[in-house]
């Protein structure tokens, strides 16, 4: 970059730990480009194979036709499906004249590698998510109030206590092993994307910023993109209490929001509470492994567990994040 001109990552909050040698060095290795109001930078299903950064001007993020959210300079978008050699999964269409930068997979991950920037990223879409998921109240069939979210990446300091108050037994029944999930494991249970892997977690309004009471989620299977499998756990002190039944049917709220019309639940046999908690659907049984029995119905069946104005609340709930992570996943 010839001297005396400020680079064009200079000004952008994504990159101020980078000192402005490397901002240059980033900037050279990126294609710029030029767009007018209501072009596309990029559209839903097409290949991934860059991504887009954004120095000047806003866009629109579209998804099956609907509105979902507005980036600015400093937002990054296409990035996942590039790494991911998915089609994207979004539409991006520039609101006013817009400057960008384009690179591939291996800009990508220089661009991450900067000082600061990888830290900067993710703190930035935690704060997306978190802007955009209000908690959902509610009371457990004795009377306790309780509040649902989806859950979040700061929330995993809060999963890792919340297992210090699930017995061996719930962990057994849970993660289908007596010892302590992995750090590892913590984490994927946090990191998740919202369209192939949605989880809630349920908490006391007392408690926010408490390790929680329950937590579900539902991974869509890769083969077969209409079925997801399911899982929950609830901690020792408040099983027995109704947690479980809500978290079923605001797995299937969300369900609704996601496409997802078919549940799996792979549970252990002598996991009389999840099987009885099923049973009431109507489920049928069968064998998979030693010890595993696994069945599969219609998602939407779950929602009988849940009154109507909560499963309500609970899909708007469900589409405001799907809306907010959209921005991460393009």
């Amino acid at each position: 970059m010839a001297e005396g001109i400020a680079s064009p990552l200079a000004d952008l909050d994504l990159f101020a730990d980078v000192p402005p040698t490397e901002q240059d060095a980033l900037a050279a290795r990126l294609r710029p480009f030029e767009l007018d109001a209501g072009a596309t930078v990029i559209a839903q299903g097409d290949e991934g194979t860059t991504f887009v950064l954004i120095v000047a001007g806003s866009a629109t993020v579209t998804r099956d036709g609907v509105d979902v959210a507005v980036v600015g300079p400093g937002s990054i978008v296409g990035e996942l499906a590039l790494l991911r050699g998915e089609p994207r999964a979004a539409t991006v269409t520039t609101t006013t004249q817009l400057r960008g930068l384009e690179g591939d997979a291996d800009d990508f991950a220089a661009v991450c590698d900067a000082p600061g920037v990888r830290a900067r990223f993710g703190r930035t879409a935690a704060q997306r998510l978190a802007t955009n998921t209000a908690p959902v109240s509610t009371t457990l069939g004795d009377g306790t109030p309780v509040q649902i979210r989806p859950v979040l990446p700061a929330d995993r300091d809060n999963l890792d206590r919340a297992l210090d108050h699930m017995s061996i037994e719930s962990q057994r029944r849970r993660f289908f092993s007596p010892g302590r999930p992995s750090p590892a494991m913590v984490s994927y249970l946090v990191d998740v994307d919202y369209l192939n892997h949605f989880a809630w977690v349920v908490i006391t309004p007392d408690a926010a910023e408490g390790p929680g009471i329950a937590s579900g989620r539902s991974i869509r299977l890769h083969d077969r993109p209409d079925t997801a499998e399911i899982a929950l756990g609830v901690r020792d002190s408040h099983q027995g209490r109704g947690v479980g039944k809500l978290i079923l049917g605001a797995l299937a709220a969300a369900a609704s929001v996601g496409s997802v019309t078919r549940f799996q639940a792979n549970v252990l046999q002598d996991n009389l509470p999840m099987r009885s908690l099923l049973d009431r659907v109507g489920v049928h049984w069968r064998f998979s492994e030693p010890g595993v029995v696994v069945t599969e119905f219609d998602a939407s069946s779950l929602c009988t567990l849940i009154d109507d104005d909560l499963a309500a609340a609970l899909r708007a709930s469900a589409r405001a994040t799907v809306a907010a992570a959209s921005l991460a996943l393009v």
